[in-house]
């Protein structure tokens, strides 16, 4: 199996978690509120709940995949290292200007209230994929022996997960600064603090070291046998343990350690079956591949459609003012994702064609956008 081919399937499940993820903040932001309270919201709720599990099991894994061939240049400083710090700072940039109440650093020290100062320093999904990549390269740098590696980082997913109940309803801002303590808690108001969403991520790390392993061994299809089997195995307790007046109900303070493993469960599912789709079907290159692997600006070029006040002052959001059906919303949600496939397949056709432009053009647009920040 060709290198390529062999990350089609990868690509394929975070393409997939894309197009969902325009749906999500569609739905949420545009649909009628007494639609929400419909009995099968609830159950889109929980499909569309497995969109950042999947986005971050997927970056960790792809994270080790990708480096374990590019790990001689990251210790010699050489230009994929460069390359991944820029990167990672960039998600990290992406991440917080999504959260920019005014694209101006004047009126961010002078007409931003608390609240959306607060707003700007919630720790989202990006900042969470940016940190622990930040992590696992530092790792990735230092620690030379490959099962050490794994290890540890299988300790640090364990560790996040079951170390989270303690951080989640804490006030960590009593003695770290609201900057630092939003990685840690949700109670300031953090989407995605780092316990125990970075869980998934390390544990994509470890998934992908045992995928490698199967390669060498030529029993890949084996272990997706038995990632599909733990992940049912997953599904099923989880679902037993979390279903209320149960007799095997297991209760405790949130996020529960079942409903993370739950959640797991599904995602390794999901992975497997991408697998098996390509292996058994076959993939083509396709505008899901291409979302995909421009996920960064399809997931900021979408959110700013949706969120940034740029008509009088007012939003798509503000203007549609959750006033939609669910044709409607549906309507927009197709128009959004062909308009990103779109936008996906001329950046991803543009890099491929002319790499050191597209290089050019991605710094310009970056810097460019800090230096109006800093003097507008």
């Amino acid at each position: 199996m060709g290198k390529n081919q062999r990350l089609l399937f990868v690509d394929l499940h975070r393409g997939l978690v894309l197009l969902i993820m325009i749906e999500v903040h569609v739905f949420n932001a545009m649909l009628l509120p007494q639609i929400k309270s419909l009995w099968w919201f609830s159950n889109l709720n929980f499909i569309n709940g497995l969109v950042a599990p999947s986005f971050l099991f997927i970056s960790g894994f792809a994270f080790v995949l990708a480096g374990k061939k590019k790990l001689e240049e990251f210790r010699k400083y050489k230009f994929a290292f460069w390359r991944q710090i820029g990167r990672i700072g960039l998600i990290f940039l992406v991440g917080y200007n999504l959260h920019l109440p005014y694209f101006s650093l004047q009126k961010m020290l002078h007409k931003a209230t608390p609240e959306e100062i607060s707003s700007f320093l919630n720790v989202d999904i990006l900042q969470c994929i940016a940190f622990g990549l930040l992590v696992l390269f530092i790792l990735r740098l230092v620690i030379k022996k490959d099962n050490v590696f794994i290890w540890l980082i299988f300790f640090l997913g364990a560790f996040s997960v079951w170390i989270s109940p303690y951080f989640w309803n804490t006030n960590a801002s009593h003695v770290l600064p609201r900057f630092l303590s939003n990685f840690l808690t949700r109670t300031d108001g953090s989407f995605f603090p780092l316990v125990p969403w970075l869980g998934f991520m390390f544990l994509g790390g470890v998934t992908c070291s045992y995928f490698i392993k199967a390669q060498d061994k030529g029993t890949t299809k084996i272990f997706f046998r038995n990632l599909s089997l733990a992940g049912l195995g997953f599904i099923i307790a989880g679902h037993l343990a979390l279903t209320e007046g149960f007799f095997l109900q297991v209760k405790m303070p949130p996020p529960n350690y079942l409903f993370f493993l739950l959640r797991l469960g599904y995602v390794f599912l999901i992975f497997s079956a991408c697998w098996f789709y390509e292996n058994r079907i076959g993939l083509k290159e396709n505008y899901i591949l291409d979302v995909s692997r421009e996920s960064l600006i399809v997931y900021w070029l979408h959110l700013q459609i949706i969120f940034r006040k740029v008509i009088e002052d007012r939003s798509l959001q503000d203007i549609v003012h959750q006033s939609l059906n669910v044709a409607e919303a549906v309507a927009v949600t197709l128009v959004l994702i062909i308009a990103m496939m779109f936008v996906a397949k001329i950046w991803h056709v543009f890099k491929v064609k002319f790499p050191e432009r597209a290089r050019v053009v991605t710094a310009l647009v970056v810097w460019g956008c800090v230096l109006i920040f800093l003097v507008r």
